[in-house]
């Protein structure tokens, strides 16, 4: 009954987060000799070939290639990778900055 408790998992899905954003500073910490372009670029080019993987193993790369495809839905993932991008560069370079 527990394990089915939406509030349960929500909680333990939170604290997980919670706890993998924690170690992942203290992971680009480890990585101080490391520009913190070049580790957004290593973090960005490992995401996309996991994701392509991800979608060739539930067999939706066309989904993929027609969301590429459009102008309109090309652009708007462009800027939502943009977005995402500055946010992650913006969590890494004070984590190698602090301590």
């Amino acid at each position: 009954a527990m394990l089915h408790d939406r509030g349960h998992q929500r909680r333990f899905g939170d604290g997980g987060g919670l706890c993998d954003l924690g170690f992942s500073a203290l992971y680009y910490k480890l990585l101080a000799d490391i520009p913190p372009l070049e580790v957004l670029a290593h973090r960005t080019l490992w995401s996309v070939f996991v994701f392509i993987g991800v979608l060739a193993l539930q067999s939706r790369l066309g989904e993929l290639r027609r969301a590429l495809s459009g102008g309109r839905s090309f652009l708007l993932i462009g800027a939502g990778a943009l977005m995402i991008s500055t946010n992650w560069f913006f969590f890494i370079f004070p984590s190698k900055q602090a301590i």
